[in-house]
């Protein structure tokens, strides 16, 4: 992602992450509810299941028919503990799609500080290269040559920066002065 899209994408973040804070109470206690509201319904009706069952059983006098009764009683207590264990896989996956989640926005963010600092870094170094240029003085001389009009191009300025009794002087003068002397 380039630095923009990942300063875009960490915005809509934050943003979500604050308006989910804000709604996050609320939302927790209805899913609850709804989740506890299934449960209850679906044990109801394997109750209701298992009277029918018993009332079946009163009324069947034969083995045969009381053996597959008590195979259909076996497979309703099945059932129930069936369902109790999707109710916990279900929960414990939506806590896995949602850390799948958080841990793409917490890459992300990752992402955006990692950016961050290295642009403090650049701007950092860049400044104090900036501190160490003010701080070494710069003379400026001019070197007139036949004409002396200041506007004419024949004159040459030459810069020079005094670095710890060290002169600098532009490789391009140096080169001007030895072709003069030729």
């Amino acid at each position: 992602m380039s630095e923009k899209d990942l300063e875009t994408a960490f915005s809509q973040i934050t943003l979500a992450f604050s308006c989910d804070q804000y709604t996050l109470k609320q939302r927790l206690q209805a899913e609850e509810h709804a989740r506890n509201l299934a449960e209850e319904n679906v044990q109801l009706e394997l109750s209701r299941g298992k009277e029918t069952l018993e009332t079946l059983k009163g009324l069947c006098l034969d083995s045969k028919r009381s053996k597959i009764l008590q195979k259909l009683e076996l497979s309703l207590d099945i059932l129930g503990g069936t369902v109790d264990r999707i109710s916990n896989t279900a929960e414990v996956l939506g806590a896995v799609h949602q850390e799948a989640r958080v841990s793409r926005a917490v890459e992300l963010m990752v992402a955006h500080v990692e950016n961050l600092r290295s642009r403090y870094d650049r701007n950092a170094a860049e400044l104090e290269e900036a501190k160490r240029t003010v701080q070494q003085p710069t003379y400026c001389i001019i070197e007139p040559r036949a004409s002396p009009d200041p506007d004419d191009s024949d004159n040459k300025k030459i810069y020079v920066q005094q670095t710890g009794g060290r002169r600098r002087i532009s490789a391009s003068i140096i080169s001007g002065r030895s072709q003069k002397l030729k």
